[in-house]
């Protein structure tokens, strides 16, 4: 096999157990020594949500999404952006168990370096990575959440079953003394992930309204409906799930398309809407992988955009500065600790306009939140450098960028002269 096959990995973060204590807020007149306290883990009752368990999980691209529909559920994911993917570094996940997959899988990790080598940003070549390969995520869920998933992958796909909930399970009882064997409750979570005939009836008609529902969809490409997946505060519904379940999903690559939809209150909608056409969020392809494809901003005036934003078009009112310090640092790996990443900075955050240009040069944008940017930055153009558009200026400038093809020489002095503008003053001093 050309690339190598890893085996899935479970480990617990951490844990917090406060079901007796919960329990004996009903039951005052319990003394901590009763019997009762100790036939808990016998009920199937909310009480059980009391009992969370933080788990790191290597393992394959599809469990992740698998694992992040499920509600409740708090997560976190590695990023692509921020890792070199070369050949010593794709792995295959040992749950894929059919030979000819995994040699379709190989293609595909053939074709992403080939294309990543050719000059394309990983940002945009990751979508061509398959499912099946390992990735690393943290995800936390309670007792009764764990013990339907348990039982529900043991009855529809025992390949996850053993690869991630037998493990799991092991953690559970030598840890907490909980087997999820003989823990009571349901396995329906993961057939109730599943799109429905409702479902699919809007999505033919068309966005769906119900009082202050809305349910919006359609086709997404997985790497779209990863991101949506991730929302904490809506529903979401795939036939990602049967593909997942079944293992006809490992050898796709993220491009793959899948009926997806989203139930939002009107306030997670106006919320995703904000968030999604933010600059440091934003996708900048108008197809089936990009925010345009789900929001409609096209009737926004260019004001009502900017009120939208997160920031409201402040860059001291940025909630995501944090987050972009790392594309702040460029090519500059001597004065900090961490790698820079790819992407350009929001051009409100850094006080200069250039950035757009710049990120327009490198992904070869035509996205409707893109050219709403466009629109926006003609009427309220960014020309006066913050001190964070300052430090950019000068780490790109003197260290480069982040991404090795974006150093090379003509490639680089294309770059900067679009980063650069308007700026000259500045660059000058440096």
């Amino acid at each position: 096999m050309k690339y190598k096959v890893q085996t899935p990995k479970v480990t617990l973060l951490g844990q917090f157990n406060s079901i007796a204590e919960a329990w004996m807020v009903s039951r005052p007149h319990l003394s901590k020594d009763d019997q009762e306290l100790h036939a808990l883990e016998k009920l199937d009752l909310p009480v059980q949500g009391f009992a969370q368990f933080a788990f790191n999980i290597e393992g394959s691209i599809a469990m992740r999404e698998l694992m992040y529909l499920i509600r409740p559920n708090q997560c976190w994911a590695q990023s692509m952006r921020t890792i070199d993917l070369q050949a010593h570094n794709c792995f295959i996940s040992s749950e894929v168990e059919d030979l000819r997959t995994r040699l379709a899988m190989c293609d595909k990790f053939d074709n992403f370096l080939k294309v990543k080598k050719a000059g394309t940003p990983q940002d945009l070549c990751k979508n061509l990575l398959p499912t099946g390969m390992m990735t690393g995520f943290s995800c936390s869920l309670d007792s009764r959440t764990l013990a339907n998933v348990y039982k529900g992958l043991k009855r529809l796909a025992p390949h996850l079953y053993k690869a991630y909930m037998v493990p799991l399970n092991e953690i559970m009882k030598k840890e907490m003394g909980i087997d999820l064997e003989t823990f009571p409750g349901k396995d329906f979570i993961l057939e109730d992930l599943m799109v429905n005939e409702l479902d699919r009836k809007a999505l033919t008609d068309g966005p769906f309204k119900m009082g202050r529902m809305n349910m919006v969809g359609g086709k997404m490409q997985l790497v779209l409906a990863a991101q949506a997946i991730r929302k904490q505060y809506d529903k979401v519904y795939s036939d990602i799930v049967p593909a997942i379940l079944d293992g006809s999903i490992y050898d796709k690559d993220q491009t793959e398309e899948y009926n997806t939809i989203l139930y939002l209150t009107d306030n997670s909608l106006k919320f995703m809407q904000s968030t999604r056409t933010c600059f440091f969020a934003k996708y900048d392809h108008d197809t089936t992988d990009s925010w345009s494809s789900v929001l409609k901003i096209e009737h926004l005036s260019v004001d009502d955009f900017r009120a939208q934003l997160p920031c409201k078009g402040s860059c001291k009112k940025c909630p995501f500065r944090a987050e972009q310090l790392a594309r702040i640092i460029a090519g500059n790996d001597k004065d900090y600790d961490s790698l820079g990443e790819v992407n350009p900075p929001c051009p409100i955050l850094v006080g200069t306009s250039a950035t757009q240009e710049l990120r327009k040069y490198k992904f070869n944008s035509d996205s409707k939140i893109h050219k709403k940017w466009d629109e926006m930055l003609k009427v309220y153009p960014e020309n006066t450098l913050t001190q964070d558009g300052k430090d950019y200026l000068k780490n790109i400038n003197k260290y480069g960028f982040a991404e090795e093809f974006d150093n090379t020489l003509e490639r680089k002095e294309v770059l900067l002269e679009l980063a650069n503008k308007g700026n000259k003053e500045y660059i000058d001093s440096l």
